[in-house]
């Protein structure tokens, strides 16, 4: 007689559908092109090798987090990790001054949106702003200082009513409990401040 038959399972790897893979690449292309175009229109010419190596960083970082945040839903520490260490670095080269104020900035950012996130779920019991984005708001001040803060925020929520506003005239409007991904316009708004400067009042 023979032994036992042996059972053997092969084990299922999960493998991206070809739309949903092919979208990541287009909305990859997409956020990569809006940053260079907004990065040459802003610097005006080609940077310098040290503040061009800046740029890239910074960018990928963003951009790195929009795209992890409108596919998830979350924003990771390690990218926001990234960047705050990015900003308070830049900081250090011009004294424990300018590092103390760029860590005070960071300390607002966070405290703001963690706070405001915080009476809104109490008053609506429902999340508003995630921990993710206050941490990225957070690595925004150390970048833009207290100054730029408020121009970071006002670009961010201006998009994302623009982009809410899109969303409703191509007949796909939001309801009322769908969250917004906030951090691809957040990462845009810390993009244009730091490239610019602090909007005009």
């Amino acid at each position: 007689m023979s032994g036992p038959r042996r059972h053997t399972q092969r084990r299922r790897v999960a493998t991206p559908e070809p739309r949903t893979a092919t979208f990541g690449i287009a909305q990859t292309i997409a956020l990569a092109l809006l940053y260079v175009a907004s990065g040459w229109y802003f610097v005006g010419s080609w940077p310098p090798q040290p503040l061009l190596i800046l740029m890239v960083a910074l960018a990928t970082l963003l951009i790195a987090a929009s795209l992890v945040d409108i596919s998830q839903q979350r924003l990771p520490d390690a990218i926001n990790a990234g960047i705050l260490a990015l900003g308070l670095g830049m900081a250090m080269l011009g004294g424990a001054e300018s590092a103390g104020w760029s860590a005070l900035a960071a300390l607002t950012g966070f405290a703001t949106f963690y706070l405001l996130g915080l009476a809104y779920q109490r008053w609506r019991g429902v999340s508003g702003l995630g921990l993710g984005d206050a941490k990225l708001l957070g690595a925004a001040g150390s970048l833009v200082g207290l100054a730029g803060l408020p121009s970071v925020v006002l670009i961010a929520a201006a998009g994302a009513l623009l982009w809410t506003l899109v969303l409703t005239l191509a007949g796909r409007p939001m309801a009322r409990d769908e969250r917004i991904a906030f951090g691809p316009f957040l990462a845009l708004g810390l993009w244009i401040v730091w490239l610019h400067g602090p909007l005009s009042w």
